[in-house]
């Protein structure tokens, strides 16, 4: 149990970040509205309205035309409509080994591009895969690792060398969206998935963004909603809160977060010089992934959680499945470091406070024997 007197503090935020005020406050509005988007009365119309105004403000935070949103249920529903609605065979369908579960376990294992050990995309592995017999059509390369930050640097070099090759590039932007500058139009790429619940949204709202000549086929037939893609009534208020919370993201300054984030690298190095950090100083400014040969990770997350500090040990979308990191294994990461991992992900308001709480926890961990055997 935690003590009262304990203040919890939150470093889970690439899991989902808390519902921001404003974002909460207009989706309250949203819910005192009554009416269906697709009804032609005032009512109706007011809907259709608010659902307008958000498109154009996720729009205008990626620097797109309106036309180009489609907003879906999350990141996951974003990447499926992607791999299974632009009629491309399944054997030419390629992606990093670093990518989510919804992208990574619906590719084919042999059609898995290898990263370095810093996370970074070979390009000139994917080079060679245009030579196959079932040469890449689609390629999926997250724009941000959710577990160790690493923002793929060479993401513009993927797409000069896929449409080289007529092949279309779609990225996973969920993370690094609200992160670090991302804009549609100067990626290139085919297609973009983000979410609204990474950027203070509400959760069960995201968006999938393609270019006017992309062509999508819906999974399911009914009401014609989002431009055909998908039919349903649509959820307004959670809409209504992804178009403030994107407003918002593209506002955010992360520079403190930097700073106090390698304040606390020091730290840490410091108490124990053995620790291996997996993270890269160029990466998203939230995201610190640190092993702790000796301690295992799970046990890790459980001592700081009675400590009253959430932290996690990989991505938080596997239903609290325990695994090991895919991600960390394929930069070739020895099981030593994989299994002692842990994921700090802050906030842009986080202080040096909330992680002397979290350093102080590390600390008095390592001045116990290991608390497990790897």
């Amino acid at each position: 149990m935690i003590s009262p007197a304990t203040k919890c503090v939150y470093l889970d935020y690439n899991a989902t970040a808390p519902l921001l005020p404003d974002v909460k406050q207009s989706m309250m509005d949203a819910f005192d509205r009554v009416g269906n988007a697709s009804a032609v009365h005032q009512m109706g119309r007011r809907c259709r309205a608010d659902i307008d105004k958000a498109r154009k403000q996720v729009a205008a935070a990626l620097e797109v035309s309106s036309k180009d949103i489609t907003f879906t249920s999350g990141g996951t529903e974003s990447n499926h409509l992607v791999l299974s609605g632009l009629n491309i065979p399944k054997e030419t369908i390629y992606a990093s080994s670093v990518e989510h579960a919804s992208i990574h376990k619906n590719v084919l294992p042999e059609n898995l591009i290898p990263v370095d050990i810093h996370g970074q995309i070979r390009i000139d592995v994917l080079s060679e895969y245009f030579k196959r017999s079932n040469a890449p059509k689609l390629v999926s390369i997250a724009l941000a690792n959710s577990e160790t930050g690493i923002v793929q640097r060479a993401l513009k070099d993927v797409v000069t060398l896929c449409h080289k090759h007529k092949c279309l590039v779609h990225t996973d932007a969920v993370q690094a969206f609200g992160k670090t500058p991302v804009f549609f139009a100067d990626l290139d790429v085919d297609l973009m998935t983000i979410s609204a619940h990474k950027i203070g949204g509400p959760k069960g709202v995201g968006a999938l963004i393609s270019k006017a000549n992309i062509i999508l086929k819906a999974p399911l037939l009914g009401g014609g909603q989002e431009k055909g893609l998908r039919s349903g009534t649509e959820n307004i208020p959670a809409i209504v809160g992804f178009g403030v919370a994107a407003e918002i993201a593209v506002k955010t300054d992360w520079a403190s977060t930097r700073k106090v984030l390698d304040w606390a690298i020091d730290q840490l190095k410091i108490i124990n010089p053995n620790i291996r950090v997996n993270s890269v100083d160029d990466g998203l400014p939230n995201t610190l992934n640190v092993s702790t040969p000796g301690y295992n990770k799970d046990t890790q997350v459980i001592h700081f959680d009675l400590n009253g500090i959430a932290v996690s040990a990989g991505s938080a979308c596997s239903s609290g499945k325990v695994e090991q990191s895919h991600v960390l294994k394929a930069m070739g990461l020895d099981d030593m470091y994989v299994n002692s991992a842990i994921r700090l992900s802050l906030s842009s308001t986080q202080t040096k406070d909330d992680m002397d709480q979290f350093i102080n926890a590390w600390h008095a961990m390592q001045m116990t024997k290991k608390v497990e055997s790897l």
